[in-house]
């Protein structure tokens, strides 16, 4: 399935699906739901309030949880940003969830002037603290960062899945994904999700920041087309 298709599925689904909110389920229909629970402009602190409402009250087999652009541009003390993901993972955990911890894809390093998008540095970190509590904590991760970069973006061009001043001249913020960037992201996760056989379940949740919740629906709303 092409990444132009997945892109054109979005824009379709998400015109039928504009008077949802962040917290609905992207269809009951299918055998598999997912619920997109991302919430713009969330740090890790957040995710950690409302996690017994926005997770833990719905049971999912599985929750995937993608966090730590915004604590990047907050300058988060890493060992409070450590702390927030180990109680996320736990508490899932405690109610016998599987979790699967996404590294925050690469900021665009020339796109515009605010200096809170060049902490490139910083997102690094975070993809080393998330990799050594998936081992410690026994849960998995997916270096979604190393897919986009390895995918060749971000670039300067329009062609790249992070917007920027050639494809996003109105908002060329330099995080935030294009259509084809968050039909990349569903194929990512959908991927992994397949290759370790975590489909056979009814239940998923997408916990996150902005990068979740998308433009009326996000990267849930095509993951749950990619696994049913």
């Amino acid at each position: 399935m092409s990444m132009k298709y997945l892109a054109f599925i979005l824009i379709i689904t998400s015109f039928l699906s504009c008077q949802k909110g962040s917290g609905d389920s992207t269809t009951r229909n299918g055998k598999l739901v997912v619920y997109n629970k991302g919430v713009p402009g969330n740090v890790s602190a957040q995710l950690v309030e409302r996690i017994d409402e926005d997770v833990l009250n719905y049971k999912p087999q599985l929750v995937v949880i993608m966090i730590g652009t915004n604590d990047v541009s907050h300058r988060v003390p890493y060992d409070q940003y450590t702390a927030n993901i180990t109680t996320l993972v736990t508490k899932i955990q405690a109610q016998s969830g599987k979790v699967l911890l996404l590294s925050p894809p690469p900021r665009g390093t020339a796109e515009i002037t605010t200096p809170t998008y060049f902490m490139n540095d910083r997102n690094d970190k975070i993809n080393l603290i998330l990799d050594s509590l998936s081992q410690s904590l026994k849960c998995y991760y997916l270096d979604i960062n190393a897919a986009f970069k390895n995918a060749g973006s971000p670039n300067s061009t329009a062609g790249s899945y992070i917007l920027n001043s050639a494809n996003s001249p109105d908002r060329p913020d330099g995080v935030h994904l294009t259509l084809d960037g968050t039909a990349f992201l569903a194929k990512e996760v959908a991927k992994f999700i397949k290759d370790n056989k975590l489909d056979n379940i009814s239940l998923v949740i997408c916990f996150g920041d902005s990068l979740t919740a998308g433009n009326s629906g996000g990267y849930p709303q095509l993951l749950q087309k990619l696994l049913n």
